[in-house]
């Protein structure tokens, strides 16, 4: 489902990843809003063509203001809740996962609520939140953030080069992948494409790649594993997802309208180190 945000293009270009928190708690007022956004989230189904059937089920800790276990969150310093689902173990899960989750981070966004997607965190001590045969692909932790970074977030950062974005002809392509898009300041996908690029990633990594028709029917997403290890924990999956959660947004603010499908006949055969993730298709508006 896409939330309604009030502003679309304001929330996606000022999340960041926030690492280091002052010592409060949400106010009343922003958690019962943020809860509001997830009981629309989760009442409404994923509309990407995935295998996994189920909705993950978003839910905010702690459930009130009662002495939280944030021992998994000890990184982050002075973090005060975090955005959770335990989810089954389905293929695909992870895809919507990010998508889903993705919506969920935007709209705190707009609360005024700052954010970080975490990947690796000790799931032994949020045994008592996962209910038999699911698991946690990932946590976003929340709280307000310092106006001052710490130290060590600015070192993170640092190191992964938090700031920076790989250009389009970097990530975007037309008709095959030899023809890489230069950026296009007057593209009719111009949009959803920047959403895109402010996507979060693991480590800044960025794994997608998206191939556009030339006629800009279809856009082709497809991933790039650039870690082993966030491979093998399927966080490109959760990366790919928050891509489609942003390019989707995008194209509904560009007022363009479109649909998830698994496309057949995607043009000429992509590298070997490409896996197809899904298509965004263009649905003409009748006349």
């Amino acid at each position: 489902m896409i939330l309604t945000l009030k502003d679309p293009s304001g929330a996606v270009e000022k999340r960041f990843s926030c690492r280091s928190y002052r010592p409060e708690s949400l106010t009343g007022a922003d958690r019962k809003s943020l809860l509001n956004s997830l009981t629309a989230l989760n009442h409404h189904p994923s509309p990407l063509p995935v295998k996994a059937k189920s909705v993950p089920s978003i839910q905010l800790y702690p459930p009130d203001s009662q002495n939280p276990d944030l021992s998994a969150l000890r990184f982050f310093k002075n973090a005060s809740s975090f955005l959770y689902a335990p989810v089954p173990h389905e293929t695909g899960i992870e895809i919507t996962y990010g998508y889903q989750m993705e919506m969920a981070v935007l709209r705190a966004t707009e609360i005024g609520i700052a954010s970080c997607w975490l990947g690796y965190f000790n799931s032994a001590r949020l045994s008592f939140l996962v209910p038999p045969g699911r698991f946690i692909p990932s946590l976003v932790v929340l709280g307000y953030p310092r106006q001052h970074k710490t130290v060590r977030e600015q070192v993170i950062r640092r190191v992964i080069r938090a700031e920076d974005r790989h250009g389009w002809d970097r990530l975007f392509f037309t008709g095959d992948f030899s023809s890489p898009l230069p950026f296009d300041p007057d593209h009719p996908l111009k949009t959803p494409l920047s959403f895109v690029r402010k996507s979060p990633s693991s480590g800044n990594t960025q794994p997608w790649r998206l191939l556009i028709s030339r006629d800009l029917g279809e856009v082709h997403f497809y991933k790039k594993a650039a870690n082993r290890a966030y491979e093998l924990k399927k966080l490109h999956h959760i990366d790919l997802g928050i891509a489609l959660c942003h390019f989707h947004l995008g194209t509904l603010f560009a007022g363009l309208q479109g649909r998830w499908i698994r496309s057949l006949t995607r043009g000429s055969a992509p590298p070997s180190n490409l896996e197809y993730i899904m298509t965004w298709q263009k649905i003409s508006r009748m006349v």
